[in-house]
Order: C-alpha cells, then structure tokens, then sequence
C-alpha cells in the first residue's frame, strides 16, 4: 500500500486490500485523513486566557503554539502565523492591541483549517518618568522632547506625553528642529513644531521720586522802578529767549545725571539713577531686577512749561515694558518768592523726614517694651502676701492707713 497512513488489512471475505490505519478514515480526496482534529495550545499564555500583556517599551516575541498530534510536524508545516497589524522594528511603542492568529490547514474539515487566536494588548507607561539613559538605547521614540532648559516640564498622558511651558512663557514645551514619524510612534500630544517655551512676561517699571519733578527758576523781565509798574516793551522778549533753553536743559541734566536728577530732592540731594525707577521681570526662574537697564529718553514738551520724559527697558528675551512718563514742570517765580519756596519744600521735607525718625524710634520702643515685659513674666517670683502693720500681730500700734503704701511698695517689686 503506498497511500499514506495506509495499511494492508484483510476483508471478511478473507481478501487483503489497502485501507486506512486506526485513528485514520478514508477520504475520497485526500485519502486516509486524521479521524480526530489536532489540538493547538498557545505557548507562554501565562494566565490561560489567550491574552499577552505587554508595555510601551517591550519587545513583542513570537512565541506560536504547540500542537498535539500525532503528525504534530507534519501540521507545524502547514502552520501560518497572521498579524491583525504590521508589527514595529524592535520596541512597541503605541498603546493598543493587536491580535495574532494560528492557522493548520485541515482541508478535509470543514472548514477546511484550525486557527487559534492570541490577543496582545499594550499598555500606557509614564514617558516622564523612564529611565532615560535606558530607553535611549533600547526604544528613543519614547524618550521625552521636551526643552527643560527653557522651563518645560514632561506631562503623562494615555499613550502618549506633552511638554508644559512654566509661567510666564508660552509655546509647545518641544524642543527645537524635531519631527516625529506617525508610523513609528504617537505624534505627542500638543506638539507643533518644537516651539520651545518663549518668555513672553513684560518687565514693569515704577518710578520713584517726585512725579512731576519741578524746576523753579526766577521769572526773566525787563528793569521795574519803584513807582513805575508798566511793563517795558522788550519784557516779552526777554522772557522768550529765557524758555527756549529750557528744553536743552533739562536733556542735558538727564544726560549728565543718567536721569538722577530728576528725582533729587532737598532730602536726597545726591541720588543716583537706581533711586529713582525699579524694574523687573518676571520669569519662571523668578523676579530678575533690571533697573541698572531702564533707558531714560529726550523729554518732548507738551506745552509752554511742562515736558514728559519716558523710561523704557527691555528684557533678555525682546519684551518691552510699557512706557512709563515722569512729567517735568519749570515753574517761573518772582525772585522773591524763590527763597520761600525753597524753605518752605525743605522744610516740609524735613519735617516728614523728623516723623519717619519717630514713627521708627516709637516702633523700635514698642518692640523693647515688649521683650521686657515678657522677661519679667518669666523671671518674676509671685508677689508674697501682704501683711500690714500690727494685723493679726497683738500689736496694738495698727494705723491702717499704712496698709495701702506698703503693699502698694511690694507689689512694685513683682510686676
């Protein structure tokens, strides 16, 4: 017999004939056939239900099945092995699942194969927290891009991460110059082009010192007598050619001073630039003071007397703050009244300098005070009984108006 799985047997009648071997039975096609089907059994299902769990990161294995047959090898053969998607050179890294199916032909069957179906599920890990140096090496697609030298910080998300810019800035938290293949791995959540994180906060100016700053100057006229009060013709004149130096003055004192004088008083009668503006920034590093770069700019005149004067500063990253104005006022006093006005500011500035001086001393009292007070709580014995003269003694000498004095005198030793 040269049909497979056949054997030689003999009839009833005594005739020998081929025919198939037991476990085996006749098929018109395909001649002796596997009476049973095989059976087929998923190699490393841990957990008995067909699934394999794995992680971003991990290397998918193909570990196929075991068949149980008697042409076990024969069936390994026919075996064909299907993915539901197209598996990824080396490390998984898209959350999902993908199915596997194991398939033997059995044309005699019907259907005519056995298949088997192992069920792979990826699961989520936490981008910003891998071991970078590690994943570098065995799976870089999942290594975060975020620009941390600009203040980003990582953000998990399911699948995927997102680089969050810290106060004060703005843009997508990704480094510059990346790009992403989409058939590799998750575009990351946010990503627009690898932006980084641009300070976007404005410095803020404040000015210190007198705003407006007045300049007083003794009006400029022609020669008045005793009993003359008409003004001369040329009094105009004069007056004009006064005024028109007053703006090359102030500029050339702003100049001069790196704007000082503009806030000098006859308090502070030698200031330097930093007393008179403060800026800063805000970043997410924190508060950066840059009032040594506050820029003082040219006055402009507003009208016949009167001029504004702008500060103006940048920051590191291009940010202009808000133009901040000083107004300047000159004012025109008769030479009389020059001496008076003076005293007068001075003193008022004195007089508010002698109640900062007291406000301070009485603080700095208050605070001794208290620390006193509190020694003598600790440090005080309690006050005796007091007993007065001749009570309760058998003296007959008793003068009760002793009794409030010497108490009164004791109790001042404990308090």
């Amino acid at each position: 017999c040269k049909g497979k799985h056949e054997v030689c047997i003999v009839t009833a009648a005594n005739v020998p004939q081929c025919g198939c071997k037991p476990g085996y039975v006749m098929h018109e096609t395909y001649g002796c056939v596997d009476e049973s089907p095989p059976v087929m059994k998923l190699r490393h299902d841990l957990n008995g239900d067909q699934t394999l769990r794995l992680k971003q990161g991990d290397v998918y294995e193909e570990y196929a099945v075991d068949i149980q047959d008697e042409n076990a090898e024969e069936y390994m053969r026919s075996l064909k092995i299907a993915y539901s998607r197209p598996l990824p050179h080396g490390c998984l890294t898209k959350v999902g699942e993908f199915h596997v199916n194991y398939t033997i032909a059995t044309p005699w069957t019907t259907p005519a194969f056995l298949r088997l179906t192992r069920r792979v599920i990826i699961e989520d890990i936490d981008e910003c927290k891998l071991d970078v140096a590690k994943f570098e090496t065995e799976c870089p697609p999942l290594v975060p891009k975020c620009n941390t030298e600009a203040g980003a910080t990582c953000v998990n998300k399911i699948g995927t991460y997102t680089c969050q810019c810290p106060k004060y800035t703005s843009g997508d938290g990704f480094l510059s110059g990346l790009s992403f293949n989409a058939e590799v791995a998750v575009v990351p959540h946010g990503f627009k082009g690898g932006t980084g994180c641009h300070d976007t906060s404005k410095p803020v100016i404040e000015l210190k010192g007198p705003n407006p700053k007045v300049f007083r100057i003794s009006k400029c006229g022609a020669l008045g007598g005793v009993m003359s009060s008409k003004q001369m013709d040329h009094d105009a004149d004069l007056k004009s050619a006064q005024q028109k130096y007053y703006s090359d003055d102030i500029k050339l004192m702003i100049r001069q001073t790196v704007g000082a004088e503009l806030c000098a008083t006859h308090e502070l009668s030698r200031p330097n630039a930093s007393h008179c503006v403060k800026a800063f920034d805000e970043t997410f590093k924190g508060k950066v003071d840059l009032s040594r770069e506050v820029s003082v700019g040219d006055p402009t005149q507003t009208s016949m007397l009167q001029w504004r004067v702008p500060y103006d500063v940048e920051d590191a990253a291009g940010n202009k703050a808000e133009t901040v104005w000083r107004d300047v006022v000159v004012e025109e006093v008769d030479l009389a009244d020059v001496e008076a006005r003076v005293r007068s500011e001075s003193l008022l500035q004195k007089n508010a300098e002698i109640r900062r001086a007291v406000e301070q001393a009485l603080a700095e009292e208050r605070r001794k005070g208290g620390s006193r007070r509190n020694q003598r709580t600790a440090e005080c014995p309690k006050c005796p009984a007091c007993t007065c003269p001749g009570d309760g003694s058998g003296s007959s000498s008793f003068d009760p108006s002793l009794c409030d004095p010497v108490c009164d005198a004791r109790d001042q030793t404990c308090t």
